[in-house]
């Protein structure tokens, strides 16, 4: 979500700063590197993107945003979203004991964008993934956003048997019967030729752009991506 909002933010032509933490292993560390790293930045806004949880239920529970003292906003920011998704409203929410919130030196707000325990709100938020990000933009910018293309997914490499890796292991997992092991080895080439037999593709056991995509386009329809 963070990296399609702000493309959105960008394609408006708003500055925009990613932070992604991938590196502490406890909450406190996670905290301390997070407001660290935000006020080091030259900015207007820090913005923190949270899903909520408490008890799973096939009920809803809806869309909030907390913040410590921008009410305005963070109340715009919760209506944007749950009207692009059909959530519920929960709206702006004061919370005055979280660190990203009491620490950061700018104006801050807490994107709690649903409750992923509830199946409900999952499927709001699956169905409308793109509608939300982009409402999260055009809220935070208090402007309309002109919608912007899904980015192309990135090329995969042509494979053939004998080949290793991570591409290999992707192309197991898509076809049927294969153990993700990433090898490509005589089985893989089997399950390759009969899927481009199948796909009406040239059928030589090599996965290049034809290949790849028919297959992630299979797996797209199949509701696996």
């Amino acid at each position: 979500m963070v990296p399609r909002v702000a493309h959105h933010l960008r394609a408006a032509g708003a500055q925009v700063t990613e932070f992604h933490d991938d590196v502490s292993r406890t909450q406190s560390a996670n905290l301390g590197a997070i407001v660290s790293f935000h006020n080091r930045q030259t900015r207007d806004l820090d913005v923190s993107v949270h899903f909520n949880a408490f008890q799973r239920t096939d009920g809803p529970r809806g869309t909030e945003v907390l913040h410590r003292n921008q009410a305005t906003i963070a109340a715009r920011v919760s209506r944007a979203m749950a009207q692009a998704a059909g959530f519920i409203n929960r709206g702006a929410k004061v919370r005055t004991n979280l660190s990203f919130l009491t620490r950061t030196s700018k104006p801050s707000i807490l994107l709690e964008v649903c409750f992923v325990d509830s199946s409900a709100d999952a499927a709001l938020y699956n169905r409308h993934f793109e509608d939300i990000c982009r409402a999260i933009a055009e809220s935070i910018l208090n402007r309309t956003v002109t919608p912007s293309p899904s980015p192309e997914p990135p090329l995969r490499p042509t494979i053939r048997q004998g080949d290793r890796g991570d591409a290999v292991r992707e192309l197991q997992s898509l076809l049927d019967g294969l153990d993700a092991d990433g090898i490509f080895g005589p089985k893989t080439t089997t399950a390759v030729r009969a899927f481009q037999k199948d796909n009406k593709l040239k059928v030589d056991g090599v996965v290049g752009p034809a290949s790849w995509g028919a297959l992630l386009a299979e797996d797209s329809n199949d509701g696996t991506t």
